[in-house]
């Protein structure tokens, strides 16, 4: 049921962290260092709504109790000058590589021909582009639905988001909605276009930057040929 979104703080049974936010985190001291912890319990209230809501059914009232229970624990965690500073040594974020895995996959001498097939991949897509922009070719219009909202980040996702004009060359080429099959596979329903949108932020050079994510789903991507990795 557990949420991969972000990594639960070990010893702080109520906080998580992100790359982001470890690597923004300040000192024990710092006038900010309570809206720092204030972001990692929201990071950890988030993922649980998500992991309550995969559970059963019966299980689902724990929601109402979720808030006033993590704001307690955050609270009782960071009492003093040595809690913070534990805090911040155990607010981070592990690599996920296996070296393991990367020896027995030959990474070393794998990752040459592999950077060099994305190269060509990036290539080719460009070349589509600039005949595409030369040679306009029949296409469908999907435009996002008209936002009003006087929330700021759904204001500015819908300030910038794209409009998409995509060529169909078969059902493979239609955007739709995730969704589960009765036999428990995951199938795109193109009856539903959807464009899924999330406002994150990013750090460039040490500077935080906010990202405006815009995500679309095909059906599928139709093999290319007898060999064809992707």
């Amino acid at each position: 049921m557990r949420d991969a979104e972000n990594h639960r703080v070990p010893g702080y049974a109520a906080l998580r962290v992100n790359r982001l936010e470890a690597a923004l985190a300040p000192a024990p001291g710092d006038a900010a260092f309570a809206a720092w912890a204030e972001r990692l319990r929201a990071l950890d209230e988030a993922d649980r709504r998500i992991e309550i809501g995969n559970l059963p059914a019966a299980a689902r009232p724990l929601v109402d109790r979720l808030s006033p229970c993590s704001q307690q624990l955050a609270v009782s965690a960071l009492g003093d000058e040595l809690s913070r500073r534990r805090l911040l040594g155990a607010a981070r974020v592990p690599d996920r590589y296996s070296g393991t895995a990367r020896a027995a996959g030959l990474y070393a001498l794998a990752r040459w021909p592999f950077f060099a097939g994305v190269q060509a991949w990036q290539l080719g897509h460009q070349r589509d582009f600039d005949e595409a922009l030369a040679r306009p070719r029949a296409a469908r219009r999907v435009a996002p639905a008209a936002v009003s909202s006087n929330d700021r980040d759904e204001r500015l996702l819908a300030a910038f988001a794209p409009m998409l004009d995509i060529e169909s060359n078969g059902d493979f080429d239609h955007i739709g909605l995730p969704s589960w099959r009765g036999n428990g596979t995951i199938a795109i329903d193109r009856s539903d276009p959807v464009l899924f949108q999330r406002l994150t932020h990013t750090l460039v050079r040490g500077e935080r930057l906010v990202q405006l994510i815009y995500t679309l789903w095909f059906p599928e991507r139709p093999s290319r040929g007898a060999f064809d990795l992707l």
